[in-house]
């Protein structure tokens, strides 16, 4: 699975093995389900990038999304939901690529990614946006993840290197670069079979104990 078409679920099977920031816990039943919810949604994005339905099949799939659209609004999820899809790939938001984690200590992260078609730009490559987009959640993760208090993302900075493809999977690491008083800055990278894809430092800065979100979550 590490070169060309990647399992369509290779991240699903994750969601069962594999949490977000602590493999010593272990996602909820709920959770879980939740989890693999999200994966079919993606993998329904995915074809729907790609797709050219009819008008009968367009108007038929609209109809059952909505239909089910209505179900979920009569749902709300709970503060202890909320917390509890944090140990999912991509912290259980559908706007995230699932990013799974496979070694991390206070200092530093690695794991994986696949990004699907729907997260496709221009060229057939990964939209630039969602490539700053991840770099932002694993070192934004990585800086609040410690007793420390919360550390907002100040400047992010990202060096596009070569193309960044979809359905592959990729390697992606976050370190601390260095730390000044309350400014915290980390570095990272997304590498294709040892191909460097892209690298970006950011500047994070400790919240003072008076502004929102002062408390590490």
């Amino acid at each position: 699975m590490t070169n060309g078409a990647v399992d369509s679920h290779f991240l699903r099977d994750q969601v069962t093995v594999m949490t977000q920031w602590d493999a010593n816990e272990v996602p909820t039943e709920r959770a879980r389900v939740y989890g693999s919810l999200l994966a079919a949604v993606r993998d329904f994005l995915d074809q729907l990038s790609d797709a050219s339905p009819d008008v009968g099949v367009g108007q038929r799939i609209e109809a059952d999304i909505r239909k089910h659209t209505r179900i979920l609004a009569k749902t709300q999820a709970t503060s202890t939901d909320i917390a509890e899809r944090q140990l999912l790939p991509g912290r259980g938001l559908l706007m995230l690529p699932p990013f799974v984690v496979s070694r991390r200590d206070t200092r530093s992260v690695s794991g994986k990614v696949v990004f699907g078609r729907h997260f496709r730009g221009g060229s057939g490559a990964v939209h630039g946006g969602i490539v700053a987009l991840l770099f932002d959640e694993v070192l934004g993760v990585l800086v609040n993840s410690t007793a420390r208090p919360t550390s907002p993302t100040a400047r992010l900075a990202v060096d596009f290197r070569s193309i960044t493809p979809v359905e592959e999977e990729l390697d992606v690491t976050g370190w601390y670069g260095k730390e000044a008083g309350r400014k915290r800055i980390l570095k990272g990278e997304i590498r294709c079979r040892g191909v460097l894809c892209a690298e970006a430092e950011g500047l994070f800065v400790e919240s003072r104990a008076n502004q929102p979100h002062s408390k590490s979550s």
